[in-house]
């Protein structure tokens, strides 16, 4: 077998196991029919789908946390290094029902799509939705149209690159004009 090869079928298996648990007991709001908070220990298990600027950003703060971070990663080499870290990976297409399920989709509190590719990320997002109905999923687009699609897809947030950027963009030219007393009567 060659070494690339035997890297392939190492990567599929998961690295290691996320914990159950954060260590933490957070408060959810569970609102019934009598507006009652239930609190209890949560599991804070999050797949992070995507381990590019996005995904390392996000895991970093998921991780800063104290959540349980797994990764899902196509690239070998990322993959790697991850596992040589000691850090929760999974190689796999986000796609891929097997992969998801290495992943532990049925047993996470959240999955979030940092994918660039949006088509990818939409089919990933119906496909986790089928898996885990009860599942946080939040899912990176570049545009609106397929911010729109994600959501019929089943994202509960979206986060969308051209507005996240004209805002930020906005926010700036605003602050600095408003500094200048530009825009004030």
């Amino acid at each position: 077998m060659s070494g690339e090869s035997k890297n392939y079928a190492q990567h599929r298996a998961i690295a290691s196991e996320a914990p159950q648990s954060c260590g933490e007991t957070y408060n959810r709001c569970m609102v019934n029919e009598t507006n009652d908070c239930d609190q209890r220990e949560l599991p804070c298990r999050v797949i992070v789908a995507g381990y590019g600027p996005v995904g390392r950003v996000v895991t970093d703060e998921l991780e800063t946390a104290g959540m349980a971070v797994k990764v899902v990663e196509l690239n070998l080499v990322t993959v790697e290094r991850r596992m040589a870290l000691g850090k929760p990976v999974a190689y796999g297409d986000v796609t891929d029902r097997q992969t998801l399920e290495r992943a532990g989709i049925k047993e996470a509190d959240a999955l979030i799509l940092a994918i660039p590719n949006e088509n990818v990320a939409v089919e990933a997002c119906r496909l986790a939705r089928s898996l885990a109905p009860d599942l946080f999923i939040a899912v990176r687009t570049n545009f609106v149209s397929k911010g729109m699609l994600a959501k019929q897809a089943g994202a509960d947030h979206v986060t969308i690159e051209e507005v996240v950027t004209a805002q930020a963009m906005s926010g700036a030219v605003l602050g600095r004009l408003v500094n200048r007393g530009c825009g004030e009567e």
